[in-house]
């Protein structure tokens, strides 16, 4: 039983999940059964006690008066097992207020309820309207909701001409922002891992939505430019425009997916700085300086080394100084632990003055940052939801430190969905002008 999946999820949850699972057992509409909740209240206390999970000892203290039965006990952890995972799927739905909307929406529609149909559709459009996030899952709720009144319209009055040129606009956004998206990732992927490449550096739909002027659109342009910032490729048209849509429009992508646009557009200027374009330093401290004031490039409230070693470099190159000591001060707390005590960035008066970057070695006169070389074939591994990040050279760069993708730290529990009221990305006007 120790190794047993209920136990393993009981281990993960919260003090107040356990005290709203509990709850969730006591409820008729989802248990009925008595010794399923009797054998949760058992299992609490012994979580970490493997000596208390022995099958048999269990199942007498559950029925002292019934002979032992494996078939009998197997079926009662199974049945509260799929409770656990239908109160954390149910959990999780209700916590979308948005799909709750949705869901309720269809309901009305089955039954024939025309006004609570309508009143339920005014309450999910302007939900959608407050939100002020319209990426890919913003149009599939718009489609949504044009198909289901499509749906009641047929029900009420068939014979009515109806118009489906929304509904068609709508779907056809949804879909090519999310492949857009996929085509990103998978390009970024491509340039990480070892694998064939099944795209061209022109796909064949790109005419069509220039054509459609799909691409004026801020969640499918972005990537449609990312894509060939991703190959190299545009730096005279591809990235000005990506840049602008990003700062324009950062307030309608969620805040994982605004941290990945921002990844894309510094990785684009490191790779240019290291092939000898040192103009990119300006367009990546914008993005730095953009990225860490509308706190996207902050995981969980903490900040990777990569990136406060890279913003601070990118300062100092373009002589930025105030900005590079305010930088090193302020955020040096956001580290983690572990990057703190091993900080390597130190910038003393002097430092200020000449904009070099000195670094203080370990006891062992290594490098904090430095990895060892690869092995002939060696490849980097990076998480596949993330896009990797580079570390640029600067100034005395230690001669064992490689110019690949260094991956950023990543930890369960990322914020995804919408953003909190307070953030700052749904303040407005907050374009390329603001930096300069």
């Amino acid at each position: 039983m120790e190794k047993s999946k209920l136990l393993q999820v009981l281990r993960r949850l919260e003090k107040r999940e356990i005290s709203a699972l509990r709850k969730f057992l006591h409820s008729p509409f989802f248990n009925t059964r008595e010794d399923v909740r009797r054998l949760y209240e058992f299992l609490l206390p012994s979580l970490h006690k493997p000596q208390h999970l022995v099958k048999e000892k269990v199942f007498h203290t559950l029925f002292p008066d019934r002979p032992n039965s494996d078939r009998d006990f197997h079926l009662l952890v199974s049945y509260l097992f799929k409770l656990v995972e239908k109160y954390l799927a149910t959990r999780e739905f209700l916590q979308d207020e948005l799909e709750v909307k949705t869901q309720l929406m269809k309901s009305y529609r089955q039954r024939h309820l025309p006004g609570h149909f309508q009143y339920t559709v005014g309450q999910l459009r302007r939900a959608l309207h407050a939100s002020e996030v319209e990426d890919s899952q913003y149009y599939e709720r718009q489609r949504d909701i044009y198909w289901e009144e499509y749906q009641m319209k047929v029900a009420t009055d068939p014979s009515r001409k109806l118009n489906l040129e929304e509904l068609t606009r709508t779907t056809e956004i949804a879909f090519f922002a999310q492949k857009m998206r996929q085509i990103c990732l998978l390009t970024a992927q491509r340039s990480v891992y070892t694998i064939e490449d099944p795209l061209t550096a022109q796909l064949p739909f790109f005419d069509y939505l220039e054509a459609q002027e799909l691409t004026q659109i801020p969640t499918i342009g972005i990537y449609f430019h990312g894509y060939y910032l991703l190959r190299g490729e545009g730096e005279a048209t591809h990235f000005p425009r990506f840049k602008i849509l990003l700062f324009d429009h950062s307030q309608q992508f969620s805040l994982t997916e605004t941290r990945e646009l921002y990844l894309l557009a510094v990785n684009f200027c490191v790779r240019q700085v290291n092939e000898g374009n040192r103009g990119y330093f300006r367009e990546m401290f914008e993005l730095y300086q953009r990225g860490l004031e509308l706190e996207v490039l902050l995981e969980n409230g903490q900040l990777s080394r990569f990136t406060y070693h890279n913003a601070v470099a990118s300062a100092i190159q373009i002589q930025s100084f105030d900005w590079a000591r305010q930088m090193i001060v302020e955020y040096r707390d956001k580290l983690e632990a572990p990057s703190r005590k091993r900080l390597p960035l130190q910038l003393g008066p002097a430092g200020i003055r000449t904009g070099q970057l000195h670094r203080r070695p370990t006891p062992r006169g290594r490098y904090p940052l430095s990895r060892p070389p690869r092995q002939p074939g060696q490849q980097d591994h990076y998480p596949q939801n993330l896009l990797p990040t580079r570390r640029i050279r600067f100034a005395r760069s230690p001669p064992q430190c490689d110019e690949q993708f260094y991956p950023p730290q990543t930890r369960p529990g990322l914020p995804q969905g919408q953003l909190p009221k307070h953030h700052p990305l749904h303040q407005k006007n907050h374009g390329p002008q603001a930096l300069r």
